[in-house]
């Protein structure tokens, strides 16, 4: 809950970061961080089977 509780209070600076945010205004800290926890455990099986890097997306305007 601290990542997400921390992003309340900065500007979005990647991609992920706006999607969290979003999700922080709609659905709530709470509901946010088991979201964030989600997508971070799919990002790292799919890193882990392809054996890729992770790529950090710098947010676009």
């Amino acid at each position: 809950r601290s990542v997400v509780s921390k992003l309340k209070n900065r500007e979005a600076t990647t991609e992920k970061e706006r999607w969290i945010k979003n999700l922080l205004i709609r659905k709530g800290v709470k509901c946010a961080a088991i979201a964030l926890a989600n997508k971070t455990m799919r990002t790292a099986y799919a890193l882990l089977k392809n054996s890729t890097t992770y790529e950090l997306k710098p947010l676009t305007i």
